[in-house]
């Protein structure tokens, strides 16, 4: 089953324009057209990936790559899935990685300092003891072009998502999709202000007890700095 997205944006290539009046000027409003559609992880080829089935070995190898994913927690015996249609999840996390596999393992056994991997395994534990059905998706979509600041046409493809600033685009884009009215987004998003707040607690608790060989090691890992630098 395949889905579109129909948006506006002055410097994206797409489809016939629109009619669009501010006041008493008449602007064109190009259209974006999408198309793209969430399939499943495979555990096995042909055999969709059930939360909390272990991360498998045909996994570890085949998805050993950038992709955009989601967790999607759907209702166990739905309407939808009764009459054979896509269902939509009830709750999704969507994220992007440069290694999904890996970062497939780490929602799985979340290390300490993951407060997210482990706020999102809480949910999907919770999730599944409803009775849940737990899937890990990965976004699919056709190609399609922008134009950079100079003109300069770009082809959008799942085959270069290795590029961050695409693989971030598209993770909005697919965040941006979410049915909002019947899904529960799990993403949180917060201002800079609170984001920068939150950073410096995790510093300061990562370097409570550690030596001062251990702190340099820190600086110099995380942000290339020596200890009598990060002033």
């Amino acid at each position: 089953m395949r889905y579109s997205l129909r948006g506006r944006g002055d410097s994206w290539v797409s489809p016939a324009p629109l009619m669009r009046y501010v006041g008493a000027v008449e602007q064109v409003v190009k259209e974006l057209a999408i198309n793209y559609e969430w399939v499943p992880v495979e555990s096995q080829p042909g055999q969709p990936y059930r939360y909390p089935q272990s991360v498998s070995r045909y996994v570890r190898s085949t998805y050993l790559r950038p992709a955009v994913y989601r967790w999607a927690v759907y209702s166990p015996d739905g309407e939808e899935r009764r009459a054979n249609i896509k269902p939509t999840p009830r709750a999704a996390y969507v994220g992007e990685a440069e290694n999904l596999g890996a970062r497939f393992q780490g929602y799985l056994r979340p290390c300490p300092s993951q407060q997210t991997n482990k706020r999102i395994k809480e949910y999907l534990d919770s999730a599944l003891g409803k009775g849940s059905i737990i899937q890990f998706e990965v976004l699919k979509f056709e190609d399609f072009v922008i134009r950079t600041h100079h003109g300069k046409p770009e082809r959008v493809s799942v085959t270069n998502l290795q590029v961050e600033y695409i693989r971030k685009m598209m993770e909005n884009f697919a965040l941006a999709i979410q049915d909002r009215v019947n899904c529960e987004i799990l993403n949180r998003v917060l201002n800079p202000i609170e984001r920068r707040r939150q950073k410096a607690l995790r510093l300061q608790k990562d370097l409570e007890g550690m030596s001062p060989g251990e702190k340099a090691a820190y600086w110099s890992r995380e942000f290339g700095l020596s200890e009598s630098e990060k002033a």
